[in-house]
């Protein structure tokens, strides 16, 4: 492949793409370049540290983001990157070692707003915590004010657990077999809101990164799922917020 591309003149990097908005959407989930050079200025001053404290020159800071975003999208392989952008293994981290037998899982606490923003993202725990445990731990309930209302499913047994003037709110549906006409309402509104979270959901788990995290980049995975879960939002908005003026 690295051979063809040579014999063809062509070289993979960001700037032979950035005008191609669909193809950018494809390899990094950002919607277009506007956003990329949005994100690229916020990180552009930035001191980068680097895997084992190394130094990268041969790559501009462009194509660096570039790659991350490709790596954290479709995790393909650190080879594969080093073929793509013509450049040593060891600049983009070939040596990956991943334990698949005894894998380890890992949960975290999301919170979205019913527009579908993620509006809070907490830290890795174990997969054995509980939810109780996270919620407690997760910074979660030190941003929450009365009034808030909290949406879950039935098996998120928080409720004694909330500061005063929180409500936790789990479908009709989940506890008891009929629906009272207030309840029909209230269910297809919860209903509405809940598709929006799903779909929020959704796009953290299309950086494929995330589904087995190489064993060289533990450390930072913590970190790589919380940039992830933020730059879902930089995607088009799941639904338009719309203004009523009384």
């Amino acid at each position: 492949m690295k051979i063809e591309l040579r014999h063809l003149g062509i070289k993979f990097n960001y700037a032979n793409l950035n005008q191609n908005d669909e193809l950018l959407n494809s390899y990094t989930g950002l919607p277009s370049n506007s956003v990329f050079q949005a994100l690229y200025n916020l990180v552009k001053p930035l001191n980068i540290e680097y895997h084992l404290m190394w130094s990268v020159e041969s790559i501009n800071k462009e194509d660096q983001i570039f790659i991350t975003l490709m790596k954290w999208r479709h995790n393909f392989p650190h080879f594969d990157l080093a073929v793509r952008f013509n450049s040593s293994s060891a600049t983009t981290t070939n040596i990956v070692i991943t334990n698949y037998k005894h894998r380890n899982t890992w949960k975290a606490l999301i919170g979205i707003a019913p527009n579908g923003v993620v509006t809070f993202v907490s830290k890795l725990f174990p997969g054995s915590t509980s939810d109780k445990v996270i919620t407690l731990k997760s910074g979660l309930l030190e941003q929450l004010v009365p009034g808030d209302l909290i949406l879950a499913d039935k098996g998120f047994l928080i409720r004694d657990i909330l500061p005063p003037g929180v409500s936790l709110n789990i479908p009709p549906f989940l506890d008891t077999p009929q629906f009272t006409p207030d309840q029909v309402v209230q269910t297809e509104t919860i209903a509405k809101a809940r598709i929006h979270i799903e779909r929020a959901i959704q796009r953290i788990k299309c950086y494929s990164i995330l589904d087995v995290i190489p064993f060289s980049m533990l450390k930072q995975a913590e970190s790589i799922f919380q940039v992830v879960a933020a730059l879902t939002n930089l995607q088009p908005p799941l639904i338009k917020e719309i203004q009523t003026h009384m």
